[in-house]
């Protein structure tokens, strides 16, 4: 059964202030893990602190960070999943749909507002979009705490703000509940138009072993049970609708996942 038994747990961490801090924890409620595909179920199960996540158009990227943000914000009432993308309306634009379609799908009775950016569980717990286009942007991550952090679309970051949302703001905001089933932070995307920049290097490019320390999952629309058997027909629909040759820049990074650099978008 995708919602679970509902027993609250109080465990009682010291703050960042050195203060203890209630958190409570339940049992898992919404659980949709028999939903995803071999890849994404991975991804999700890894208990690193930092996860990295390099998915391709029409991988299931989004489906899957969309489940663990609603499954681990229900886990937490009260509490706040932070999900962080280049702008926070873009991000709306792109998450929302997702919500909306698995509430619906799976029945889970989500409340999604525009208005604030924010998606409630039926467990009390709160997705909360957050932008990161402005320095004043990366210090929203002081403060709050968050049992999960996800930062999405990090081949489209700024590269000179991520690393401090990563490092200095968002990511620390994860420490009082690890350890007590908080799930640390994520950072997915495709290759963006940057070399060498922080989300590559997180990835490791093209070897996919970070050089940052991070666990990196790749996957692919090969891996999205959705397009079996239509893998190729899609590409190469894709490669003669926009007259693109195999070997265009943009496709490899978008749809094969390669870390390539070229002069467009620069």
């Amino acid at each position: 059964d995708r919602f679970q038994r509902d027993t609250d747990v109080r465990f009682a961490p010291g703050g960042g202030s050195g203060d203890a801090v209630a958190v409570v924890c339940r049992e898992p409620r919404i659980d949709l893990t028999s939903y995803l595909h071999r890849k994404q179920l991975a991804f999700r199960r890894d208990p690193s602190p930092i996860r990295v996540l390099h998915g391709t158009r029409r991988s299931g990227k989004s489906e899957v960070l969309c489940i663990e943000a609603i499954e681990v914000a229900d886990q937490f009432p009260g509490e706040t999943v932070a999900y962080v993308t280049p702008t926070i309306s873009k991000g709306a634009d792109i998450v929302f749909p997702k919500f909306e379609e698995l509430s619906r799908k799976f029945n889970i009775g989500l409340r999604i507002s525009r208005g604030d950016y924010k998606v409630r569980t039926p467990g009390g717990g709160i997705v909360q979009m957050y932008g990161l286009a402005t320095e004043p942007e990366v210090e929203k991550g002081r403060g709050p705490r968050f049992p999960l952090v996800i930062f999405d679309e990090c081949g489209a970051h700024r590269q000179d703000l991520l690393p401090r949302a990563v490092r200095d703001t968002f990511g620390p905001a994860t420490a009082d509940f690890r350890g007590l089933g908080g799930r640390g932070t994520v950072l997915a995307g495709t290759a963006g138009y940057e070399p060498d920049c922080y989300f590559e290097k997180m990835v490791g490019g093209n070897s996919h072993v970070s050089k940052l320390g991070a666990s990196v999952h790749f996957m692919s629309i090969w891996d999205n049970p959705l397009f079996k058997g239509r893998e190729q027909m899609v590409i190469d629909a894709h490669l003669r609708d926009h007259c693109l040759p195999a070997n265009d820049a943009g496709f490899r990074r978008e749809w094969l996942g390669e870390f390539c650099a070229d002069t467009e978008g620069l």
